[in-house]
């Protein structure tokens, strides 16, 4: 019989046992494979805590990187102003500067002006709708900080009052406010208005309360604020230069008005220096 049968090979297990080296790194790969999980588990327990816990991030942390205050950067420019070298400050105890002065019968209006601690203007009656601008003894201006306090004492909320600037020969820059709570800024040029900032509504304006108006001028960039709050920026390149003032106005036929200023402040960059002899 002719067979070739062999029993299967019987396994031997004892070939499969990890030898003592392998027991060793056995052992090791385990011990590094634990700290890792407590590694990961304290870690995301830490990571959790901290969301929890964390505190809010600080403003400047989460503004948009890059990002510039215009409001901040207007302040600068206006504290920049009022910090030029003072050239021109009038409390109206007296007419010394030689404003507009006394009593004013024309085809325009009846009006009666006074200096006494305060510049008012009673406008009795308008004959007609007008602005009247009245400047001091000054030199003509290009870059300047101006300012002024300005009330309207009267219950006609639509008469105007304001500043104007770099007024030369019946051209001028004209800043307007009313009591209802609007500003205008005009070029008055070639016996046509340019409007530069439209009307504009502004709670700013305080009816029937002091309002305190500032004006920026720097090369051909002028800068408006009404009670310390930025209200508008425009350019003119002329006039380059000119007179420096207030200004007062009526809307229509038969308005009256109370406008008063005071506190009428400017400033330059550098004071003018004396001729020498």
């Amino acid at each position: 019989m002719n067979d070739d049968f062999q029993p299967s090979p019987q396994k031997d297990y004892s070939a499969n046992q990890p030898s003592t080296i392998q027991w060793v790194l056995i052992a090791v790969l385990g011990l590094v494979a634990a700290c890792g999980i407590i590694l990961f588990l304290s870690g995301g327990a830490f990571t959790a805590y901290n969301y929890f816990n964390r505190q809010p991030a600080p403003l400047a942390e989460v503004l948009v990187p890059g990002a510039t205050s215009t409001v901040d950067n207007h302040a600068t420019e206006l504290q920049m102003g009022r910090n030029w070298p003072l050239l021109l400050y009038d409390t109206f105890d007296d007419n010394q500067n030689e404003w507009i002065d006394g009593a004013i019968d024309d085809d325009y209006a009846t009006i009666d002006v006074s200096i006494d601690g305060g510049y008012t203007w009673n406008i009795t009656a308008a004959k007609q709708g007008f602005i009247w601008r009245t400047w001091p003894t000054v030199d003509q201006l290009s870059d300047f900080y101006l300012a002024v306090d300005a009330q309207n004492r009267s219950d006609n909320f639509d008469a105007q009052y304001g500043l104007i600037f770099r007024n030369l020969d019946e051209n001028y820059y004209y800043f307007e406010v009313r009591d209802g709570q609007f500003f205008r800024f005009f070029l008055f040029e070639a016996n046509q208005w340019k409007e530069l900032l439209p009307y504009t509504y502004s709670e700013a304006i305080r009816p029937g309360e002091i309002n305190h108006l500032d004006v920026l001028s720097q090369e051909n960039q002028f800068t408006l604020w009404i009670n310390d709050q930025f209200v508008g920026q425009a350019n003119g390149s002329y006039p380059t230069q000119g007179e420096v003032g207030v200004i007062v106005g009526i809307s229509y036929e038969g308005e009256t008005g109370l406008i008063a200023f005071d506190n009428f402040e400017v400033r330059v960059p550098a004071l003018p220096t004396e001729s020498q002899p």
